[in-house]
């Protein structure tokens, strides 16, 4: 006797344990793909930040020694832990829109040293080092959170020598000396002076051409 087999058909229940099988593999694509697509937006954000920060870098150190500007006004951008210092007049804050995407581009410029091999900043009124640290931040937002690039170079000053360079003059008011008026040349907030009582102020710098702020109380 012979038994002759057929072919049976998939029943209900093979057929819903098959299409949930096929819906998480199709989900796990969706999301493997929004992930993929997500990093590669997060990366490419990064990658234009540091190019952004290394421009900066480059045109800063255009400059000579004695004309790259020492942060003396500093603001704070509080979205980021720890906060983020940056120069708020000698180097204004960037705005800077790329790929979709509007990116904050901000300096610190500082007077450094080395202490133990580690390289730190000084405040701008510390005697010159010789050295000055430049910072550079690129910020930009990602899903409502901050990121952020950071880089930083040190400029030294290819001549060390004693300021050979005398400047003096008088700060007045018409004709009368306004004694007590800082006198500072700005790229190098270190070189100052005091005025006497009778408005008169004489300082030494390195031989250049630089620009020079005189502030005193009630006046502006």
């Amino acid at each position: 006797m012979k038994t002759i087999l057929g072919k049976r058909g998939m029943s209900l229940v093979e057929v819903l344990v098959a299409m949930s099988i096929l819906s998480i593999g199709v989900l796990g694509f969706i999301g493997a793909f929004t992930y993929i697509t997500k990093s590669i937006r997060v990366s490419r954000a990064g990658t234009l930040a540091t190019n952004l920060a290394q421009e900066k870098i480059e045109n800063l150190k255009n400059f000579s020694y004695y004309k790259l500007a020492l942060s003396t006004v500093i603001a704070t951008n509080n979205d980021f832990s720890p906060p983020i210092n940056y120069d708020e007049t000698n180097y204004s804050l960037e705005v800077i829109n790329i790929g979709g995407i509007s990116f904050k581009r901000a300096v610190l410029v500082s007077m450094a040293q080395i202490d133990n091999g580690l390289i730190s900043s000084l405040g701008y009124n510390y005697p010159d080092t010789g050295m000055k640290k430049v910072t550079v931040y690129v910020m930009w937002q990602h899903d409502s959170r901050w990121k952020s690039v950071k880089l930083e170079n040190v400029y030294e000053n290819p001549v060390v020598d004693p300021l050979s360079g005398q400047m003096s003059g008088d700060v007045t008011d018409g004709a009368i000396g306004i004694g007590g008026a800082l006198v500072r040349i700005v790229e190098n907030s270190d070189w100052s002076d005091i005025a006497n009582s009778a408005g008169a102020y004489s300082l030494t710098a390195q031989p250049g051409t630089y620009s020079v702020r005189a502030s005193s109380s009630g006046y502006h």
